[in-house]
């Protein structure tokens, strides 16, 4: 637990290339157990946008989901 995940910028533009622009490391949700990137999506908050991602996972055997966001990158 505590290992962070990363966040990562990539610029699908160029047909059949892919090329990473940034990463951001997130320690978002490093409490849980089985901590496992599941997606991600932009949040039209009242407050402005947010890049909003998700993680699954396991507690006594049950599968949960946990949505964490990010609305300033430093």
């Amino acid at each position: 637990m505590g290992n962070p995940s990363y966040l990562t910028t990539v610029d699908l533009n160029d047909v059949g290339n892919s090329t990473v622009v940034d990463r951001f490391a997130t320690t978002a949700g490093a409490s849980l157990s089985g901590r496992e990137p599941q997606g991600m999506a932009i949040w039209q908050s009242p407050d402005g946008p947010r890049l909003a991602f998700g993680f699954h996972s396991n507690t006594s055997d049950v599968r949960q989901a946990s949505v964490f966001y990010k609305s300033e990158f430093v």
